[in-house]
């Protein structure tokens, strides 16, 4: 929860100066990027230690793969969101 936490305290920095939205606008994101990123990394660990990955096997790094995926796609969707409302 502090990781997914840490990511969601910082994300807005960046984007309320590129992009200045409301500040119900800023909070809703937050919350969704928060939820989207706790839920992606409980579910890496939860593959990773029900398969017994470690740093040596090839499921561990697959994992972690699809992990930063999900997390980069999960910023995509924000600036698709940013996008949206200053159109």
């Amino acid at each position: 929860m502090l990781h997914a936490g840490i990511h969601t305290a910082l994300t807005p920095l960046v984007y309320l100066v590129i992009a200045p939205v409301s500040l119900l606008l800023a909070a809703a994101i937050a919350l969704g990027e928060f939820a989207v990123h706790y839920h992606i990394d409980w579910a890496k660990e939860q593959i990773t230690r029900r398969n017994a990955y470690t740093p040596q096997t090839p499921g561990f790094w697959h994992t972690l793969g699809f992990d930063q995926l999900l997390h980069g796609l999960t910023y995509l969707g924000i600036v698709a969101v940013l996008v949206w409302a200053a159109s």
